[in-house]
């Protein structure tokens, strides 16, 4: 009996799954699931002590006890009830002010620093009126003019999510996963050829074409698996540190996810047709393709599949204004690279088709 196209991709994904969770690699495979997210966590711990260290915000109750400080040596003491309320005033503003900081999931420039920091300042003095007598709020106006003169932020402020987002995107989207799916996709045919296995699947009533279709969805199927595991332990990571809007972002990163190992598994598996040596092509058409022509604001950029990756993630508010991405052409960027995932996958299957493979080349190899 002739076997169905779907018979095929089950005997394939079932001998792709006990390859795979195998014990030998597993020992490696589980460890290394936990790299990022420790390395995330370790970056998110620094960065809070970082940011409570460099933030130019002043504490309110020490702001207060300098003022204070200053009235009694100038014989104009606060009394207790005045005391009580310019505290609560203080540290109302200093709260209000802090929530803004403290939300943000961005770097915030030092002029957006300063310019929150003299709102602050304008709220307490417009308070304090009704508080102070006059000689007393004479002091404060001078006491706050030379405070915020000091206390004016000259660097960025550190915001301590954003280390998350460079990990995540940087090194783990545009890095990681890339490398990962080409190299698990490059060596669907050679690893067969070196295993001395590809004559026995060749032999079965199924065209090569097929077969490396099959072999690729069940190869992308399996890459699926791993690589939501791994996007969902970062986040854990993420949220166990207290980075806000994960809620928002997880299911649009796992979405975008999900086209790009399509594509570069597809990719993987056009490369590892053309040579042995794919993971050098790669990294070549990574350099010229992605970080070359991607990088150029003219139309040609649309060969780049990093570019309309950036365009899917940039429909989450935070990447967006974090790395200056624009979500136009969301429509066109999904088909792009659906469209690329094909042309790879169909590209390889010519070439499998055609090219006669000399059994001991590859194994010598």
């Amino acid at each position: 009996m002739r076997p169905g196209f779907l018979r095929s991709l089950a005997g394939i994904w079932l001998l792709t799954w006990r390859t795979e969770m195998h014990w030998k690699r597993m020992l490696i495979r589980i460890p290394g699931l936990f790299v990022l997210p420790v390395l995330i966590f370790m970056a998110l711990s620094e960065a809070k002590v970082v940011f409570s260290r460099t933030s130019q915000r002043p504490e309110p109750a020490i702001v207060l006890n300098e003022f204070a400080v200053r009235l009694q040596a100038m014989n104009m003491p606060l009394d207790n009830e005045r005391l009580a309320r310019l505290s609560a005033i203080f540290h109302e503003e200093f709260e209000r002010s802090a929530a803004r900081w403290r939300n943000s999931s961005r770097l915030i420039s030092a002029e957006e620093q300063n310019a929150e920091m003299k709102d602050c300042y304008d709220r307490i003095r417009r308070r304090a009126r009704t508080v102070l007598d006059e000689p007393q709020f004479v002091q404060l106006q001078s006491f706050i003019n030379e405070t915020s003169r000091s206390r004016m932020a000259r660097q960025p402020l550190w915001n301590w999510t954003l280390p998350f987002y460079q990990v995540l995107l940087n090194l783990y989207f545009f890095l990681v996963l890339p490398l990962m799916c080409v190299r698990a996709a490059g060596g669907l045919i050679r690893d067969e050829l070196q295993a001395d296995t590809l004559g026995f699947l060749v032999t079965r009533p199924i065209t090569r074409a097929r077969l490396l279709l099959a072999k690729y969805l069940a190869h992308a199927g399996w890459m699926q698996i791993l690589l939501a595991i791994q996007t969902g332990l970062i986040f854990a990571a993420a949220a166990w540190c207290g980075v806000p809007g994960l809620a928002k972002l997880l299911p649009l990163f796992l979405a975008v996810q999900f086209l790009a190992v399509l594509a570069w598994n597809a990719l993987g598996v056009f490369l590892g047709q053309l040579t042995r040596r794919y993971i050098a092509l790669a990294l070549l058409y990574g350099f010229v393709i992605e970080m070359g022509i991607g990088r150029i604001p003219t139309n040609i950029n649309n060969l780049s599949l990093m570019r309309h990756l950036k365009t899917l993630l940039a429909h989450d508010a935070p990447l967006q204004v974090m790395f200056e991405w624009s979500p136009q052409g969301t429509p066109f960027s999904v088909c792009a690279v659906l469209l690329a995932a094909v042309l790879f996958v169909g590209l390889a299957a010519a070439l499998f088709t055609w090219f006669e493979y000399h059994h001991r080349a590859e194994m010598q190899a």
